[in-house]
């Protein structure tokens, strides 16, 4: 796919020679050697991957000593070294079960230590030279290799951390699915290692390999789920593991009937999730607008009062310092969202279309913001337009399912199997996407092979979907599963469907903040500038500058567009995050971009305040 981009490549490369534009001919010429060369290099690539394996492989980290620690020995060995060795070592014990990972915490003190000489070893000196020759203060500069005997337990308490909080938000889901599948006689440990081979729940893949793991080292299925609810950092799922071993060690417990009320205990809890989080939604909208809306309006303020040199570099500074703090807003929104996204992977195409209209504004002499907006809205239009259709497959797919498994569980009421039952909703029109997702699984169906088979090799874009197929997969090839269990999948599938809905109604009311946005940024940058025309030049930021080989108007006007063109980019980017639940949504943040570039060019026709 990269080998397309040699001819449009080979276009810009003439126009910039034919400007006089030779960092930009530079640039593009690597590009397009690059793009003469990727072919190779995937072949080369191709041979030298290793063959796949059809035996079972387990993960061991590599614990061996470097040759630093071998080379140092005697000297780590000292006393006090030692001393802090030992201590290390046993604080970071408890933080390597939970975090999950296979360490050495022996090796993990001793490098702790060898980090810690090798470190004094240089700032030592360093924070000398500083105090002698700078500034006295400096001299805190010899304290910063303590730090090095604390890292290793801050990085074990980091991936502790993101072990509690991934699985958190695929536990509903999930015990749902387990509670669904014990029904038909497949049990817990089965049903995770069925997930450690497919691609459902991310977090929970891992826990399933780590049991699969312990299995494939002799322990059995019941103490293997032990050790893992006993290390686990997470208390939902450490309960639901625990209490389920548990009832089945009794022998007298229904253990279907414990995780199904588990399942609607946790599900209660994730729609408070959603409640909560369409409630601080509304606020993170709120709390965007009111940063993106000043931080133009600040830089172009301080250009009053500020020499030319000085306004720029802060604006500049401004200009790097918004993705950053949308960047923290994405972060924020993806730690309280309580679904996972379906959105789709980013097209490649991004880049060179971006890359084309920002290089072709630049050439036909755009000011720095027509350069910017128009390589954001085009690069984010042609990805929305090229992803376009996984979406609204995702989305039909998702709509249809409810209703699908009502058809499946009156079919199985009149004593028809999982298989046929497939092939006999295949004659009912659900719609386009799921229409032609049954076609295929029945083709393969068709084919010989099994059901299980059938899906894995089938191509569906919405998760619940995924978990459905692969539940009536399992029960299909197990041989359980009654009319109640397809009944227990419809409520389940029609419930998550009703509270999905509900929240991202409740979400709508943010998206008029992105259209507010930048109408209000833009006429507050048109004021600002027509108050420097009538006070006329206060301050010598009026004088102009340059920014590397892009010329800059000589007021700042041009920058504080630049700024409006990216805040409102940066809005758009957080605001498809909150309500589409992935940044990757990038339609939104095309349109905001280019209605932001249509009031600057409108923005000479606004009335006078």
């Amino acid at each position: 796919m990269i080998q397309r981009a040699i001819i449009p490549l080979s276009a810009l490369l003439a126009l910039a020679a034919i400007a006089g534009r030779p960092h930009l001919f530079a640039i593009l010429a690597v590009s397009l050697a690059v793009a003469l060369c990727w072919g190779r290099l995937v072949r080369v690539m191709a041979r030298v991957r290793p063959a796949p394996s059809s035996l079972p492989r387990i993960r061991i980290s590599d614990i061996r000593p470097g040759r630093l620690v071998l080379l140092l020995g005697p000297v780590l060995e000292m006393p006090g070294f030692r001393d802090m060795r030992d201590l290390i070592e046993q604080g970071v014990k408890p933080h390597i079960l939970r975090s999950g990972t296979a360490e050495n915490p022996r090796l993990l003190g001793t490098r702790s230590v060898l980090y810690l000489v090798l470190s004094i070893m240089v700032m030592a000196p360093a924070g000398a030279a500083l105090a002698l020759l700078v500034d006295p203060a400096l001299a805190a500069v010899a304290v910063l290799p303590a730090a090095a005997l604390g890292a290793y337990q801050v990085m074990l308490r980091s991936r502790t951390s993101d072990r509690r909080s991934a699985i958190e938000g695929e536990l509903a889901p999930f015990a749902a699915m387990a509670g669904i599948m014990e029904s038909a006689s497949v049990s817990l440990f089965s049903t995770l290692s069925m997930i450690s081979r497919s691609g459902i729940f991310p977090a929970m893949r891992r826990e399933g390999r780590r049991i699969s793991d312990m299995a494939s080292l002799g322990m059995s299925p019941t103490d293997a789920l032990m050790d893992l609810a006993a290390s686990h950092p997470n208390p939902s799922f450490r309960d639901l593991v625990s209490g389920y071993v548990s009832s089945f060690n009794t022998g007298g417990a229904d253990t279907a009937a414990y995780l199904q009320g588990q399942a609607g205990r946790l599900f209660r809890s994730m729609q408070s999730r959603m409640s909560s989080y369409a409630r601080q939604a509304e606020g993170m909208a709120q709390v965007m607008l009111v940063v993106m809306m000043l931080v133009p309006m600040m830089g172009l303020s301080m250009t009053f009062f500020a020499s030319g040199h000085h306004a720029q570099s802060l604006m500049l500074v401004m200009l790097v310092a918004l993705p950053l703090v949308a960047a923290v807003m994405v972060w924020l929104a993806h730690s309280k969202q309580p679904v996972s996204s379906e959105g789709a992977a980013v097209s490649i195409w991004i880049l060179p279309a971006g890359g084309t209209c920002a290089v072709l504004a630049y050439l036909l002499g755009g000011q720095i913001w027509e350069v910017m907006g128009s390589g954001i809205a085009a690069g984010c239009i042609t990805n929305a337009v090229l992803t376009r259709r996984y979406l609204a497959r995702a989305a039909g797919v998702e709509a249809e399912l409810p209703e699908f498994m009502r058809q499946m569980t009156r079919l199985r009421n009149i004593g028809i199997d999982v298989g046929r039952s497939i092939g006999m909703a295949r004659e009912t029109a659900f719609g386009g996407p799921f229409d032609d997702l049954l076609a295929g699984i029945h083709r393969r169906m068709a084919a010989g092979e099994p059901l299980e088979a059938a899906v894995a090799g089938s191509e569906i874009p919405s998760r619940n979907a995924r978990i459905v197929f692969l539940m009536l997969g399992k029960i299909h090839e197990s041989g359980g599963g009654t009319a109640k269990t397809l009944d227990d999948i419809t409520r389940w599938v029609t419930e998550y469907a009703d509270a999905k809905r509900e929240m991202v109604a409740s979400l709508r009311g943010s998206l008029m903040t992105a259209f507010v946005g930048p109408v209000l940024m833009v006429m507050m940058s048109a004021i600002s500038d027509r108050m420097a025309e009538e006070f006329g030049s206060i301050g010598p930021s009026h004088l102009g500058g340059a920014l590397g080989s892009i010329s800059i108007a000589p007021d700042p006007l041009g920058l504080s567009q630049a700024l409006t063109v990216v805040a409102s980019a940066c809005m758009g980017v957080v605001l498809s995050k909150i309500n589409y639940y992935s940044a990757r949504h990038t339609l939104f943040t095309g349109i905001i971009t280019a209605s932001t570039m249509g009031l600057i060019y409108a923005s000479p026709y606004f009335p006078d305040l």
